[in-house]
């Protein structure tokens, strides 16, 4: 397994299209959450809170295992997979790769556990 943390903020790494393109999207998506089901239903409002990541990947299957979102405060605000969110990152096909365009910062298992076990969905 590695552990890392990097900087991104949605917000920040979004170019801000014309007010029409803006409105268009609202729509669209508003219209296919009618239909189509939510992939983290109680995290989607706050991600645009989330300055810093916290993954854990396996580099052995290459993939994305566990993710934890911290706010400006490095308070955990998101963490997936979490009950029935499957997660930001984890919900990607991200290469460690991938990844590593993001500048990321290696950290201990521990540190990312703690802020794992330190997660409480009512304080977001």
């Amino acid at each position: 397994m590695k552990y890392f943390e990097f900087k991104f903020n949605q917000q920040s790494n979004v170019k801000k299209e014309s007010r029409l393109k803006e409105l268009f999207y609202i729509f669209v998506k508003k219209t296919l959450a009618l239909f189509l089901p939510k992939a983290n239903p109680d995290f989607d409002s706050i991600y645009e809170k989330v300055v810093i990541w916290l993954i854990e990947y396996d580099d052995v299957k290459n993939y994305s295992k566990r993710e934890v979102g911290l706010d400006e405060n490095r308070q955990p605000i998101v963490k997936g997979p979490y009950k029935k969110n499957l997660g930001f990152w984890v919900d990607s096909n991200m290469t460690y790769e991938d990844f590593s365009k993001f500048n990321i910062q290696e950290i201990k298992q521990s540190c990312f556990d703690d802020y794992w076990e330190s997660f409480n969905l009512e304080q977001s």
